[in-house]
């Protein structure tokens, strides 16, 4: 753009040097014809006198009309159609001064546009990315708070499944309920019967348990010994059954106490006792596996006795007695 604005200043400069001198009608300058020396003879020839005044106007006379003839001829020469060409490339110098000038002018108010464009884009771009990472950093916000409100949702649901599995699930409890043999030679039983206090039936019950001679009082650290396995049953237990299933656990064959063993099991001193203890388990309606463990033993001081301490029987002779749950070896899960 530079290079084309040159090209036309030094096209105005040519042009106007060319219209500064014209070219006269003869092919060149004017050349001055010696008047003066006819003017010199005129004066030396001897005339009438006359006055100074008259005497200036008469040499100005024709001075003046010298210098007018000079005038026409240059107008003349200037306009002629010799010098048409220099008038024609002046008139296009000026034109394209003016059309250099205007375009200088648009150019720089492009340019001025151009800059305040770049100032108003940087602007812009910095708004942008002020606003682009305030919107980033409310979105994480709200991220936040969704993942909060989904994990608070979330332990609602599972707090409120967990309630209804524990309002609906079965929940099956041991009660001991008779002996056997305690005055024979035979195997000593003790009686349970198993009650669904839940809102559900219990699917797949099967319980295993044993009655042992083991240390009385039963120390905390005690491990209790593995009772023998049984035949699978797999029964259902309803909730509430006015006639609850019942089962037996014995002493085992190996190692069955005598009459007199048994009796001396109910004395004040006794320092081992019978225990009844096992595991019932069972799956709840919601397919989840359940246990509930039992271990019970007599209670020497709940034997009924005279004021000699004497054991008092009852009309059909037989020793009355209790059971006593022993502590955290019974549950419910």
């Amino acid at each position: 753009m530079l290079k084309r604005l040159t090209i036309l200043g030094l096209v105005v400069v040519s042009a106007w040097g060319s219209a500064q001198n014209p070219v006269s009608q003869n092919g060149g300058k004017q050349q001055e014809h010696p008047e003066t020396h006819a003017d010199t003879a005129q004066s030396q020839t001897p005339g009438p006198s006359l006055s100074d005044a008259d005497r200036q106007n008469a040499n100005a006379s024709p001075k003046e009309a010298e210098q007018e003839a000079k005038s026409k001829k240059y107008l003349e020469d200037a306009f002629a159609p010799a010098n048409l060409s220099n008038w024609i490339l002046a008139v296009l110098g000026i034109v394209g001064g003016i059309a250099a000038v205007v375009t200088l002018f648009f150019i720089k108010r492009q340019v001025d546009i151009m800059e305040q464009q770049a100032k108003d884009a940087q602007a812009s771009g910095v708004e942008a990315a002020r606003i682009a990472l305030a919107t980033a950093q409310a979105a994480q916000k709200s991220a936040d708070a969704a993942e909060k409100s989904a994990i608070a949702a979330m332990d609602a649901i599972n707090l409120s499944r967990d309630s209804s599995v524990r309002k609906l699930r079965a929940y099956i409890a041991a009660h001991q309920v008779g002996i056997m043999n305690i005055k024979e030679d035979e195997a000593f039983g003790v009686g349970f019967v198993f009650v669904n206090y839940g809102q559900t039936h219990a699917l797949k019950f099967n319980f295993r348990g044993v009655v042992d001679l083991l240390p009385f009082p039963l120390p905390e650290n005690f491990v209790l010994p593995e009772p023998p396995k049984r035949a699978v049953q797999d029964g259902v237990i309803f909730p509430k059954e006015t006639n609850p299933m019942r089962g037996w656990v014995w002493e085992r064959a190996d190692n069955r106490l005598t009459v007199k063993e048994k009796l001396g099991l109910f004395s004040k001193d006794s320092k081992q006792e019978f225990y009844a203890h096992g595991t019932a388990t069972y799956v709840d309606v919601f397919g989840i596996e359940r246990s509930t463990t039992f271990c019970i033993s007599i209670d020497p001081a709940s034997v009924i006795r005279n004021q000699a301490g004497d054991i008092i029987h009852d009309k059909e002779g037989n020793i009355q007695f209790q059971f006593i749950p022993i502590a955290n070896r019974n549950s419910l899960n």
